[in-house]
């Protein structure tokens, strides 16, 4: 009896055994539908198991199913790199702030070097 775990999240799976010889394209048929949903990494004795030869595969060892991140970006590439950008000029402003606003902060407080 072997085991197939899919992963839902960080701290979330579903675990299923197994007792009849299947390959893993058919659990995968049988259990989620056509195909999984997300872009998943299927581990197989702790190696990485291509998508071709899920058919060919028999269950004769622990499975597990790692879904991928889907980035949040909307699917747009050229988000990523504007947020990237604007996280190096909010780095660069925030240096520029740290030199120039302990010099300005006594002034904006009132106090000066007049006794």
């Amino acid at each position: 009896m072997h085991t197939v775990t899919l992963a839902r999240g960080i701290h979330t799976r579903a675990i299923h055994t197994v007792d009849e010889c299947l390959s893993v394209r058919s659990w995968v048929n049988l259990h989620v539908g056509k195909d999984l949903p997300v872009p998943t990494i299927c581990m197989y004795q702790g190696q990485p198991l291509l998508r071709a030869q899920w058919d060919v595969t028999l269950i004769y060892a622990d499975v597990v199913f790692v879904p991928l991140p889907l980035g949040g970006g909307g699917g747009g590439g050229g988000k990523d790199v504007m947020r990237m950008i604007g996280m190096a000029v909010v780095a660069i402003l925030a240096t520029i702030a740290s030199i120039y606003l302990p010099t300005l902060m006594p002034a904006a407080w009132g106090m000066t070097d007049r006794t």
